[in-house]
Protein backbone atom coordinates (compact mmCIF):
# COMPACT_ATOMS: atom_id res chain seq x y z
CA UNK A 1 0.00 0.00 0.00
CA UNK A 2 0.94 3.52 -0.55
CA UNK A 3 1.64 5.47 2.64
CA UNK A 4 0.04 8.91 2.48
CA UNK A 5 0.20 11.34 5.35
CA UNK A 6 -2.31 12.64 7.48
CA UNK A 7 -3.85 15.99 5.93
CA UNK A 8 -1.70 15.34 2.76
CA UNK A 9 -3.32 16.23 -0.37
CA UNK A 10 -3.11 13.72 -3.29
CA UNK A 11 -3.01 14.06 -7.20
CA UNK A 12 -2.94 11.24 -8.90
CA UNK A 13 -2.36 11.22 -12.80
CA UNK A 14 -3.34 8.23 -15.08
CA UNK A 15 -1.30 9.24 -18.60
CA UNK A 16 -1.78 6.46 -21.50
CA UNK A 17 -1.05 3.64 -18.76
CA UNK A 18 -4.57 2.33 -17.75
CA UNK A 19 -5.01 0.96 -21.12
CA UNK A 20 -2.63 -1.93 -20.25
CA UNK A 21 -4.44 -3.21 -17.65
CA UNK A 22 -7.38 -4.66 -19.66
CA UNK A 23 -6.41 -8.03 -20.32
CA UNK A 24 -8.17 -10.07 -17.82
CA UNK A 25 -11.36 -8.68 -17.74
CA UNK A 26 -10.93 -5.71 -15.66
CA UNK A 27 -9.07 -7.32 -12.74
CA UNK A 28 -5.73 -6.06 -12.97
CA UNK A 29 -7.66 -2.43 -13.42
CA UNK A 30 -9.81 -3.37 -10.50
CA UNK A 31 -6.50 -3.62 -7.91
CA UNK A 32 -5.02 -0.59 -9.39
CA UNK A 33 -8.47 1.65 -9.29
CA UNK A 34 -8.92 0.71 -5.61
CA UNK A 35 -5.03 1.01 -4.94
CA UNK A 36 -5.47 4.97 -6.29
CA UNK A 37 -8.76 4.80 -4.39
CA UNK A 38 -7.04 4.19 -0.97
CA UNK A 39 -4.78 7.07 -1.31
CA UNK A 40 -8.13 8.81 -0.90
CA UNK A 41 -7.05 11.55 -3.84
CA UNK A 42 -8.77 15.47 -4.31
CA UNK A 43 -7.79 14.03 -8.24
CA UNK A 44 -7.48 11.62 -10.46
CA UNK A 45 -6.28 12.79 -14.05
CA UNK A 46 -7.09 10.29 -16.82
CA UNK A 47 -5.39 10.39 -19.80
CA UNK A 48 -6.05 7.93 -22.46
CA UNK A 49 -5.77 7.35 -26.46
CA UNK A 50 -9.54 8.19 -27.69
CA UNK A 51 -9.30 4.57 -30.19
CA UNK A 52 -10.63 1.26 -30.26
CA UNK A 53 -8.08 -1.36 -30.16
CA UNK A 54 -9.43 -3.70 -27.37
CA UNK A 55 -11.73 -5.39 -30.30
CA UNK A 56 -11.44 -9.17 -29.69
CA UNK A 57 -11.79 -9.23 -33.40
CA UNK A 58 -9.11 -8.75 -35.27
CA UNK A 59 -10.01 -6.95 -38.68
CA UNK A 60 -11.68 -4.02 -35.90
CA UNK A 61 -9.06 -3.89 -34.22
CA UNK A 62 -7.17 -3.45 -37.51
CA UNK A 63 -9.63 -0.97 -39.00
CA UNK A 64 -9.68 1.14 -35.96
CA UNK A 65 -5.92 1.31 -36.17
CA UNK A 66 -5.81 2.10 -39.42
CA UNK A 67 -7.90 5.05 -39.23
CA UNK A 68 -6.60 6.32 -35.44
CA UNK A 69 -2.44 6.22 -37.13
CA UNK A 70 -2.99 7.49 -39.82
CA UNK A 71 -4.06 10.57 -38.58
CA UNK A 72 -1.32 10.71 -36.36
CA UNK A 73 1.04 9.80 -38.82
CA UNK A 74 -0.20 12.57 -40.75
CA UNK A 75 0.09 14.77 -37.78
CA UNK A 76 3.79 14.12 -37.23
CA UNK A 77 4.31 14.36 -40.92
CA UNK A 78 3.10 18.13 -40.72
CA UNK A 79 4.71 18.92 -37.21
CA UNK A 80 8.18 17.79 -37.93
CA UNK A 81 10.81 17.79 -40.15
CA UNK A 82 11.82 14.18 -42.24
CA UNK A 83 15.15 14.43 -40.15
CA UNK A 84 14.08 15.34 -36.36
CA UNK A 85 15.25 12.58 -34.10
CA UNK A 86 12.08 13.68 -31.63
CA UNK A 87 10.17 12.18 -34.98
CA UNK A 88 12.23 9.55 -35.48
CA UNK A 89 11.45 8.05 -31.90
CA UNK A 90 7.62 9.26 -32.32
CA UNK A 91 7.33 7.16 -35.40
CA UNK A 92 9.44 4.12 -33.68
CA UNK A 93 7.35 4.06 -30.44
CA UNK A 94 4.23 4.20 -32.42
CA UNK A 95 5.45 1.36 -34.55
CA UNK A 96 6.07 -0.84 -31.20
CA UNK A 97 2.00 0.24 -30.51
CA UNK A 98 0.49 -0.82 -33.74
CA UNK A 99 2.70 -3.60 -33.87
CA UNK A 100 0.79 -5.00 -30.63
CA UNK A 101 -2.43 -4.38 -31.59
CA UNK A 102 -1.97 -6.34 -34.80
CA UNK A 103 0.66 -8.75 -33.97
CA UNK A 104 -0.63 -10.02 -30.83
CA UNK A 105 -3.12 -11.79 -28.74
CA UNK A 106 -3.66 -13.16 -25.48
CA UNK A 107 -1.67 -11.49 -22.61
CA UNK A 108 1.36 -10.41 -24.95
CA UNK A 109 -1.40 -7.71 -26.31
CA UNK A 110 -0.96 -4.85 -23.89
CA UNK A 111 -1.92 -1.88 -26.13
CA UNK A 112 -5.47 -1.85 -25.31
CA UNK A 113 -6.92 1.23 -26.04
CA UNK A 114 -10.76 2.12 -25.69
CA UNK A 115 -12.88 4.90 -26.32
CA UNK A 116 -13.88 7.33 -23.59
CA UNK A 117 -17.57 6.14 -23.15
CA UNK A 118 -15.93 2.68 -22.52
CA UNK A 119 -13.40 4.18 -19.65
CA UNK A 120 -16.44 6.02 -18.54
CA UNK A 121 -18.66 3.50 -17.40
CA UNK A 122 -15.60 1.87 -15.75
CA UNK A 123 -14.79 4.81 -13.62
CA UNK A 124 -18.03 5.15 -12.84
CA UNK A 125 -18.27 2.08 -10.39
CA UNK A 126 -15.90 3.59 -8.13
CA UNK A 127 -15.31 7.89 -9.03
CA UNK A 128 -16.86 10.75 -9.67
CA UNK A 129 -16.58 12.45 -13.03
CA UNK A 130 -14.94 16.23 -12.17
CA UNK A 131 -16.33 18.05 -15.31
CA UNK A 132 -13.10 19.63 -16.42
CA UNK A 133 -14.24 23.31 -17.55
CA UNK A 134 -13.99 26.61 -19.82
CA UNK A 135 -11.04 27.44 -18.31
CA UNK A 136 -9.07 23.88 -18.83
CA UNK A 137 -10.25 24.25 -22.13
CA UNK A 138 -8.82 28.05 -22.56
CA UNK A 139 -5.47 26.53 -21.14
CA UNK A 140 -5.39 23.91 -23.81
CA UNK A 141 -6.31 26.50 -26.65
CA UNK A 142 -3.67 28.77 -25.28
CA UNK A 143 -0.92 25.63 -25.52
CA UNK A 144 -1.90 24.93 -29.07
CA UNK A 145 -1.33 28.31 -30.47
CA UNK A 146 2.34 28.31 -29.31
CA UNK A 147 2.20 25.79 -32.23
CA UNK A 148 2.77 26.48 -35.46
CA UNK A 149 0.49 23.94 -36.93
CA UNK A 150 -3.15 24.83 -36.72
CA UNK A 151 -4.57 21.65 -37.63
CA UNK A 152 -5.10 20.20 -34.42
CA UNK A 153 -8.08 20.47 -32.17
CA UNK A 154 -9.00 20.87 -28.59
CA UNK A 155 -12.71 19.94 -27.68
CA UNK A 156 -14.53 20.46 -24.58
CA UNK A 157 -17.42 18.21 -24.80
CA UNK A 158 -19.22 16.58 -21.33
CA UNK A 159 -16.70 17.87 -18.89
CA UNK A 160 -13.82 16.22 -20.82
CA UNK A 161 -10.91 17.83 -23.16
CA UNK A 162 -10.50 15.55 -26.07
CA UNK A 163 -6.97 16.48 -28.49
CA UNK A 164 -7.41 15.70 -32.71
CA UNK A 165 -6.26 16.05 -35.60
CA UNK A 166 -8.57 17.20 -37.70
CA UNK A 167 -11.75 15.23 -37.19
CA UNK A 168 -9.99 12.34 -35.65
CA UNK A 169 -10.20 12.73 -32.01
CA UNK A 170 -6.78 11.43 -30.45
CA UNK A 171 -6.47 11.71 -26.88
CA UNK A 172 -9.05 12.34 -24.45
CA UNK A 173 -8.34 13.74 -20.84
CA UNK A 174 -10.81 13.61 -17.95
CA UNK A 175 -10.94 14.13 -14.38
CA UNK A 176 -12.18 11.83 -11.82
CA UNK A 177 -12.98 11.66 -7.66
CA UNK A 178 -13.01 9.04 -5.53
CA UNK A 179 -16.66 8.05 -4.37
CA UNK A 180 -17.46 7.34 -1.11
CA UNK A 181 -17.20 3.67 0.20
CA UNK A 182 -16.90 3.15 -3.64
CA UNK A 183 -15.23 -0.50 -5.12
CA UNK A 184 -12.33 0.97 -7.22
CA UNK A 185 -14.15 0.83 -10.35
CA UNK A 186 -14.08 -1.42 -13.64
CA UNK A 187 -15.70 -4.62 -14.20
CA UNK A 188 -15.50 -6.17 -17.43
CA UNK A 189 -13.22 -6.05 -20.57
CA UNK A 190 -12.56 -8.21 -23.62
CA UNK A 191 -9.67 -10.25 -22.66
CA UNK A 192 -8.87 -11.18 -26.69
Amino acid sequence: MLHVKEKETVAVNCMLQLHKTLYDNGAALRGILGLIQSTKPAVVVMVEQEANHNDPIFEGRFLQALQYYSAIFDSIDVSLPSDSPARLKMEQCFAREIRNIIACEGPERIERHEKFEHWKQLMEEGFTAVPLGEREHCQARILLDMFPCKNYTVKLEDGRLTLGWLDQPLYTASAWAPQEGGNGGASTSSPA
